[in-house]
């Protein structure tokens, strides 16, 4: 019934398909971190590889890594913080057995809390044309991305709420989505970029963070949000 909301780029890919893959997930899990989701000192490391054939029609091949590295500083117990994650995939049709494109759900998608802060969830890359699907068009979803975080913390100045582990932070953030395809020049260039400050806090349940970041570098057709409240497991 809401098939008229869909850009036409969606709606082509309606229709039964069959997936089969094989995935294999290696992953420190904070091991190596004084505190998994508020992390003060120590590194992590992710690497996620997906192979899909046959049988089914669906077929390609997907990596993906995140690394992130924590320093304290002699210095109002602050740290610093650096963090990357890259991905990509591509077809492979398997002698004409599997389709020669990489379907939406099986694309990357950037944006959001813990990743790209200052931008909406899947608010940058590729999209569908202007005013067809969600306002701005469509995200499609790309290929290839990257994205980074550089930031300050100190603990929260409270102490009742320092006690649990809440820290505030200054950041920036870059990262960008594409295919494949695109000059490097162009990548390069493509770099969305912003700056923010926040609040994190380690739960019983997972990382909460609050935050207000604004974006200085972004596209025409980018989906933008200053204030975000996001929850997960890693830094991001």
């Amino acid at each position: 019934p809401f098939a008229c909301d869909a850009s036409p780029n969606v709606i082509s890919e309606c229709g039964p398909s069959l997936k089969s893959s094989v995935i294999i997930d290696y992953r420190l899990n904070g091991i190596y971190l004084d505190n998994r989701l508020a992390p003060t000192k120590g590194f992590d490391y992710s690497i996620n590889a997906e192979l899909a054939g046959p049988p089914g029609d669906v077929g390609f091949a997907k990596v993906s890594k995140f690394i992130s590295c924590h320093v304290p500083l002699n210095f109002l117990d602050m740290s610093l913080h650096a963090s990357l994650a890259a991905g990509m995939v591509r077809p492979i049709e398997f002698s004409g057995a599997c389709k020669n494109t990489v379907s939406i759900s099986d694309r990357f998608f950037v944006g959001g809390p813990l990743q790209l802060r200052g931008f909406e969830p899947a608010g940058v890359g590729p999209r569908a044309d202007e005013g067809v699907g969600a306002p701005g068009g469509d995200s499609l979803g790309g290929e290839l991305f990257y994205t980074s975080t550089i930031a300050a913390s100190m603990p929260f100045p409270v102490a009742k709420i320092k006690d649990s582990g809440a820290r505030l932070m200054g950041f920036a953030n870059f990262g960008t989505l594409t295919g494949w395809g695109v000059p490097l020049k162009c990548i390069a260039e493509g770099t969305r970029a912003s700056v923010g400050i926040g609040f994190v806090c380690p739960t019983p349940l997972g990382r909460v963070e609050a935050t207000y970041a604004a974006p200085i570098k972004y596209g025409p057709r980018d989906k933008r949000e200053a204030a975000q409240f996001g929850f997960g497991f890693i830094f991001g």
